[in-house]
């Protein structure tokens, strides 16, 4: 099959909310049900702030130099900014890399979704040299951003892989 012809059937998504609201959203609403699959959900929601990012700032998804390529923590910092979420350049990199790398065996980094029976409400807490993150409230704190983005800016799917 030529690649002309797959980009046009109508499993391929032709756009990148498209590929959100079809492969990512419902399953990591399944995932979080379960927090022996947090891990997998919340690299789930690092791909998808990824490319709502790649779309927002009209980047490719794969450019030809590297070096332009966004850090985890510019995209961390673009959901979660500084002046609200002070650990989120410190979680950049260790829940990024720790998701891809180490099977999220990270140093400083722990996933706590409920504490004493509650649901925790933020997303991210420091306590000590620990870093707290609750996939559930990241969830609820990112879903709604991602989908403001491709309200403003629902670019084609195959225009970001140039």
């Amino acid at each position: 099959m030529s690649t002309g012809r797959f980009l046009d059937s109508n499993y391929f998504p032709k756009t990148c909310r498209e590929v959100f609201e079809r492969h990512w959203q419902n399953q990591i609403e399944r995932l979080l049900q379960h927090p022996d699959d947090h891990p997998a959900a919340l690299l789930s929601m690092v791909a998808c702030m990824e490319l709502a990012f790649l779309c927002k700032m009209n980047l490719p998804l794969f450019p030809k130099n590297r070096n332009l390529y966004p850090r985890a923590t510019r995209i961390i910092e673009e959901f979660f900014p500084k002046r609200d979420f002070p650990e989120a350049p410190q979680l950049g990199s260790k829940l990024a890399n720790g998701l891809k790398h180490n099977s999220f065996i990270r140093p400083g980094v722990g996933l706590l979704d409920k504490m004493d029976g509650q649901y925790i409400l933020e997303p991210i807490e420091r306590e000590g040299k620990l870093v707290w993150v609750a996939p559930t409230a990241f969830w609820q704190h990112i879903k709604p951003q991602i989908a403001t983005i491709y309200k403003q800016n629902d670019c084609p799917y195959h225009a970001i892989q140039k």
